[in-house]
């Protein structure tokens, strides 16, 4: 008999891991129910940057998570970084639940969105699981197991 308990520790999942395995769930679900469409997530990631010539920025989440995530990756902590990206995420967060009504065609029209998906409450999620993590990041850096990289003076 294989004891593989003492071959390979057991890792607990990072935050990072749980941002990313989060985000990456909510594309396969619907996101949205707006009278008669339903939308998915996958088609707000595809499609969401052409809300950015109307000034609909909640898209913009999407590489704010990609940045958290990848900094969190590469173990570095950059407190100011860190903090920016923070307060961006957070505005955009409260705007995405705040919103009431959605433009649902090329002539503008506005649908009241009747439900929030399970690709919605994914997508969200992830954003707040980012959000802490920032949050003992810059708190904690040690107990994330970041390195702090500051500049040297000159």
């Amino acid at each position: 008999m294989v004891d593989l308990a003492g071959a390979t520790a057991r890792r607990r999942p990072t935050p990072a891991m749980v941002i990313a395995i989060l985000w990456a769930a909510a594309l396969f679900f619907p996101a949205i129910q707006a009278g008669n469409y339903t939308i998915t997530s996958l088609f707000f990631l595809l499609w969401g940057r052409s809300g950015l010539m109307i000034l609909d920025i909640d898209w913009l989440a999407n590489p704010l998570v990609l940045c958290v995530t990848l900094l969190l990756l590469g173990h570095v902590q950059r407190p100011r970084t860190m903090t920016a990206l923070g307060v961006a995420l957070f505005v955009l967060l409260v705007k995405s639940a705040a919103r009431a009504t959605m433009i649902v065609n090329e002539n503008q029209n506005s649908v009241a969105i009747d439900h929030h998906l399970a690709g919605w409450y994914l997508w969200i999620a992830a954003q707040i699981v980012a959000l802490a993590a920032i949050c003992v990041a810059v708190a904690e850096p040690r107990a994330m197991g970041l390195a702090l990289r500051t500049r040297k003076n000159p």
